[in-house]
C-alpha cells in the first residue's frame, strides 16, 4: 500500500517530517518499507502483509485516519458527509433494469447513470496522484473510479452503457462454458463459482476482479452506468486464483471490505465525474441490499485493560486514546462501552481493544516488567503418568512397546474364534484389513508377533491402549485402556517355567506400582488362551498360553504367551508404598512339607497360611513333589524373641488349617 503525504494534506495538516510519519506508522500499524520523492510529492510504502485484516487501511482516508490518531491531529472525515448526501434527482430518465440472483455473494450493489459524459483527460492533480499511487492514467471516467478507490478504499467500475446489451443489469454465477475478454485483452474462462456481471448477452464484469473489454469506457462514450458495489472477500479471492489475475480491486474485495462504504463511494465518484466529465443523473438510484451491518458494542472494564497492559490509565485516558480512534467510547464507572465503525470489522473481543489502546498509547511508552503470579505446578493427569510408569516398568523388565491400529480385519477376527457381530464396524472402511475396532490389545498384538516371530523367537512386546467395546444402538463407543502383552519362547523351554515367567513380570508390575497381588485362579474357557495353562488375574485380567492355532500361525518354533490387564483397575487399587521398621528380634525358621490328595492353588494356600496368624511374617515355596508341597515358615514376634517352645501353638495351629481347609496332612 502507497501512502501519497501529498493526498493526506486533503484530510490532517501534516506538521511532521516524512520520517516522523514512518517511524510511527512502522511502530504501529505496519513496516514502512520506503520513503521516496515523486515530483512535488513524498510517498511512503507500506507492507502489505500485516494489513490483511484492515480493509479500511487499504485507502489514502483510511490511513490518514491512523496516523491523525497517533499524532492526536484533527482529521477531516468525509464519509459521514457522502453518506448522507443524496443522489441528484435525474433530468431524463434513462432506461436501466437491475436484478440480483445471488445475495450471499454481493451483500450490497449500487448502480445508476450518468449522461453527457465528456471523455477525456484528467485534471492534472489526479493523474499526478494516481501516479504517484503506482496507477497510469487513461481519461478522467477511469481515473476517477480509480482515484475514488484509493481514496475511500471502495472500488468502482464504469461500463458504456450503449453497450450494455437491453440496458440491463444482472448479477449472477456465471454458467458453464462462459468466457469474458478482460480489460487486459485476455480471454478467460469462467465456472459456475464465479459472480459476473452480465447484460442479455454477455458477461460484462468478472466479479471483484475486473471488468470486460466489450462494454469498455473510450472516447466516444456518452452515458456510463456507474457501478459501487460489495463482492464477498472469499469468493473475490478464489475466482482472483483461479483466472490468475489480482487487480486492486480484488486486493480490497478479498479482504471484505465495509458494505456501508458502497454508497459513498458512488456519491464521491458521481460529484467528480459532474464537476470533471460534465456527467448528470439520468436514472434512479438502484440500492439493493438485504441488511447492512450495524456499529457492534464492546464493553470493557478499565481495570482489565490496564492488567492486560501492565498499564494505570484512567478511564477517561482510555476514553480520549479510543476516541483518537474515531471509537465512541462512554464511560460508567470503570466500565467502557466502545461503539465501533462498520468498517473497523477487525474489533470484537477485549483483546483488540486492548490492542488498540497499546498501539495509541505507544508500545515503546509501555514499561517492561517481568509477570507476576504465583508459580503453579503443573497438574498431573493420573491417567497419563499411570500409562507412562507402566510403560517404563515394562520395558524395565525387558520387553518392547509397540504402538498398534485401533482398527483390524475379519481374519483376525476368525483366526482368533471370536464374534464379528461383538464388534464396531466402520461404515466405510479404507481396507479390510481396517473393517473393525479391535475389543482386545490382543487381537493386533498377535500380528505384530507374526510378523517379529519372522525374525526372532524369543521376545516380549507389550501396548497400552484403547479397546472399544459395543454399547446400545446410537451410544457412543465404550472406550477402555487395556495393558497387552505377547511372548514368544522357544518351544525347548519347559511351558511351566514360561509359564511363570510371564506370571512373574505380571507379579513385578504390580508390586512396582504398589497394587495388591491378586489370587491367580485356572480359567478353562477361553477362545483365545489355553485350557489348563490360563490364569485369571483377580479381577485385573487374564493370563496364559495363547492356543495351538493361533500359536502355530504366530511361529511353529515357539510357545506363545500373553497377558491382558484393565488399566483402570489396576489404578484404582494402588495403595501407595509403606514401609515398617525392621525387626531386631531374630525369626524361627521352619519347613513344611504337607501332601495333598490334589494339590491345591499356590496362590490361595501361600494367602492362607500367612493370614493365619500375626506371628508368620513371611512364606515361601520351597519345593514341589507330586502332590507334596514344602513351604518354609518365619516366625517372628517383633517386640521379643521367640523360642522354639512358644511357636509350639502355631505350629499345630497351622497343620489344623491345611488339613481342615485343603485336606492336607503334615509329612515327617
Amino acid at each position: 500500500m502507497i501512502i501519497s503525504l501529498d493526498w493526506l494534506s486533503d484530510f490532517i495538516k501534516l506538521n511532521r517530517s516524512p520520517k516522523e510519519i514512518a517511524d510511527k506508522i512502522t511502530l504501529s500499524l505496519s513496516e514502512v518499507e520506503k520513503i521516496e520523492k515523486k515530483r512535488s510529492d513524498t510517498i511512503l510504502e507500506i507492507e502489505n502483509k500485516a494489513l490483511t485484516h484492515r480493509p479500511d487501511c487499504f485507502s489514502q482516508l483510511g490511513l490518514a485516519r491512523e496516523i491523525a490518531a497517533y499524532f492526536n491531529t484533527p482529521l477531516n472525515d468525509p464519509l459521514h458527509k457522502l453518506t448522507n448526501t443524496k443522489i441528484k434527482k435525474p433530468n431524463k430518465n434513462l432506461n436501466l433494469s437491475v436484478s440480483l440472483k445471488n445475495p450471499e455473494d454481493i451483500p450490497r450493489y449500487c448502480t445508476i447513470v450518468l449522461s453527457t459524459i465528456k471523455v477525456k483527460t484528467s485534471p492534472e492533480f489526479i493523474q499526478k496522484r494516481l501516479i504517484s499511487c503506482g496507477i497510469r492514467p487513461i481519461n478522467n471516467v477511469v481515473d476517477i473510479t480509480n482515484y475514488v478507490m484509493l481514496e475511500l478504499g471502495q472500488p468502482l467500475h464504469a461500463y458504456d452503457y450503449d453497450k450494455v446489451d437491453g440496458h440491463k443489469i444482472e448479477v449472477r454465477k456465471a454458467s458453464k462454458g462462459e468466457t469474458i475478454v478482460t480489460l487486459d485483452s485476455v480471454a478467460r474462462n469462467l465456472d459456475k463459482t464465479m459472480v459476473v456481471i452480465a447484460d442479455d448477452k454477455k458477461v460484462l464484469l468478472l466479479g471483484g476482479v475486473m471488468g470486460g473489454k466489450d462494454s469498455e469506457v473510450n472516447g466516444d462514450t456518452k452515458t456510463i452506468i456507474l457501478e459501487s458495489a460489495t463482492f464477498d472477500g472469499k469468493t473475490t479471492r478464489i475466482t482472483s486464483k483461479k483466472v490468475g489475475l489480482r487487480t486492486d480491486g480484488s486486493t480490497r474485495y478479498e479482504k471484505n471490505i465495509d458494505p456501508n462504504l458502497a454508497y459513498a463511494g458512488l456519491v464521491r465518484a458521481a460529484e467528480l465525474l459532474e464537476k470533471f466529465a460534465g456527467a448528470k443523473v439520468a436514472s434512479k438510484l438502484f440500492d439493493i441490499h438485504y441488511g447492512l451491518p450495524n456499529p457492534k458494542v464492546i464493553e470493557v472494564e478499565t481495570d482489565r485493560l490496564n492488567t492486560i497492559l501492565g498499564l494505570s490509565l484512567k478511564p477517561e485516558d482510555i476514553k480520549n486514546l479510543l476516541e483518537r480512534l474515531k471509537l465512541k467510547t462512554e464511560i460508567k464507572d470503570k466500565l467502557l462501552t466502545i461503539t465501533i465503525p462498520t468498517y473497523r470489522r477487525d474489533l470484537s473481543m477485549e483483546a483488540d481493544i486492548a490492542e488498540e489502546v497499546a498501539r495509541i498509547y505507544g508500545y515503546d511508552e509501555i514499561p517492561t516488567t517481568l509477570p507476576k503470579g504465583d508459580i503453579i505446578p503443573p497438574f498431573k493427569n493420573p491417567v497419563i503418568e499411570g500409562q507412562y510408569q507402566i510403560k517404563n516398568i515394562l520395558m524395565g523388565l525387558g520387553l518392547y512397546e509397540v504402538h498398534l491400529p485401533s482398527l483390524i480385519g475379519n481374519e483376525t477376527i476368525s483366526l482368533l474364534g471370536e464374534d464379528k457381530e461383538k464388534h464396531i464396524k466402520l461404515l466405510n472402511p479404507t481396507s479390510p484389513e481396517k473393517t473393525y475396532f479391535k475389543r482386545s490389545l490382543i487381537e493386533s498384538l498377535v500380528l505384530a508377533a507374526e510378523l517379529n516371530s519372522k525374525y526372532f523367537n524369543n521376545f516380549g512386546i507389550f501396548e497400552v491402549g484403547r479397546v472399544y467395546e459395543k454399547t446400545q444402538k446410537g451410544k457412543l463407543p465404550n472406550e477402555r485402556i487395556k495393558v497387552g502383552a505377547i511372548f514368544l519362547y522357544p518351544k525347548t523351554d519347559d511351558i511351566g517355567n514360561s509359564f511363570y515367567k510371564v506370571k512373574g513380570i505380571i507379579e513385578e508390575l504390580l508390586n512396582i506400582l504398589s497394587i495388591p497381588l491378586p489370587e491367580f485362579n485356572p480359567l478353562d474357557k477361553h477362545q483365545v488362551f489355553q485350557k489348563g495353562i490360563t490364569a485369571k488375574v483377580g479381577d485385573y485380567g487374564i493370563v496364559g498360553k495363547i492356543n495351538p492355532q493361533i500359536s502355530d500361525w504366530i511361529s511353529k518354533e515357539s510357545n506363545v504367551f500373553g497377558f491382558e490387564l484393565d488399566f483402570k483397575m489396576l489404578i484404582s487399587k494402588r495403595v501407595g508404598k509403606y514401609y515398617k521398621q525392621i525387626s531386631n528380634n531374630p525369626a524361627i525358621i521352619e519347613d513344611f512339607t504337607f501332601e495333598f490328595a490334589k494339590i491345591p492353588l499356590i496362590g490361595y494356600l501361600l494367602s492362607e497360611i500367612k493370614s493365619s496368624d500375626q506371628l508368620i511374617n513371611q512364606i515361601d515355596i520351597v519345593g514341589t513333589y507330586n502332590n507334596s508341597i514344602t513351604v518354609r515358615v518365619y516366625f517372628q514376634d517383633p517386640n521379643k524373641s521367640l523360642s522354639s517352645k512358644e511357636i509350639d501353638p502355631f505350629r499345630k495351629k497351622l497343620i489344623e488349617l491345611i488339613g481342615e481347609k485343603f485336606k492336607g496332612k503334615i509329612k515327617t
